[in-house]
């Protein structure tokens, strides 16, 4: 008799632990089973070996990769291509961006570029060349829309303590491998512009190496996107993203900051 008043209280006590086994297993199969959310797409303009871990771009590469997934420039590059882009990367424009054969004219490829950024889309354009300019007519292009000058010349390596107004990377050190000084018209294109200088009274590595006024940074929103433009493309580079005393990689995270956070401003 005793056996049987007992079987009763133990049968819901079997079914309550059984609900919390079945209810542990479905929530272990749910975490399992979610997926982390997508990485923001960046699209750049390296080469396959510039973006190899071998590359002078290698310690710059794996930094971005921890918060974005990298991928080169679409084919063709079209309103489409770049829906779901978050941001464009030109670090070092080619003289032709990727197509299916045919050289696409400069002026249709800055004005796909440029409605991009303004329906909310990022571009960063790092000037690079000998002879400080920017690469390619279609580049050129876009500088020119934007109401940007390239100079056409180029400093010496040298370690650019930015001022404090720049958003999110004010105060920092920028380890350059030199600048192509930049103007900007009048009335810029860009809304809220930020213009860095190059100061002057901060000199070269190299005691005479060459040193010229203009501008070393332009920051400034396009519609509802943004634009960086840098007159350096070394500093991303070995030796300067690795130097002891560079603070590349807090100026790179502080840019990326300010680009990503649409109608934030610095706190």
């Amino acid at each position: 008799m005793a056996c049987e008043r007992q079987m009763p209280n133990k049968v819901p006590v079997q079914r309550w632990r059984f609900l919390i086994l079945v209810v542990m297993g479905l929530t272990a199969l749910t975490c399992d089973g979610a997926e982390p959310p997508p990485q923001p797409l960046l699209v750049h303009g390296l080469t396959s070996a510039q973006v190899s871990s071998s590359s002078a771009f290698a310690g710059a590469i794996q930094h971005l990769q921890r918060t974005l997934k990298l991928s080169a420039l679409p084919v063709p590059l079209t309103a489409d291509s770049l829906k779901s882009v978050r941001m464009v990367w030109l670090v070092s424009p080619m003289s032709a961006p990727p197509g299916d054969g045919a050289i696409p004219d400069p002026v249709t490829i800055a004005s796909t570029l440029l409605r991009y950024v303004e329906d909310g889309g990022s571009l960063w354009m790092m000037i690079q060349g000998e002879a400080g300019t920017p690469g390619s007519e279609w580049a050129q292009a876009i500088l020119s829309r934007l109401g940007v000058v390239p100079g056409n010349r180029r400093t010496g390596a040298k370690r650019l303590r930015l001022p404090e107004r720049p958003p999110w990377t004010g105060g920092l050190t920028w380890t350059t491998g030199g600048i192509t000084p930049l103007d900007i018209e009048e009335s810029p294109i860009l809304g809220k512009a930020v213009l860095v200088p190059n100061d002057l009274a901060q000199k070269p590595f190299e005691e005479k190496a060459p040193d010229y006024a203009g501008l070393a940074i332009i920051l400034g929103e396009l519609g509802k996107g943004r634009v960086v433009i840098l007159g350096d493309a070394e500093w991303l580079k070995r030796p300067a993203w690795d130097a002891p005393a560079s603070d590349n990689q807090l100026v790179l995270e502080g840019l990326l900051d300010w680009t990503m956070s649409r109608g934030q401003e610095r706190p």
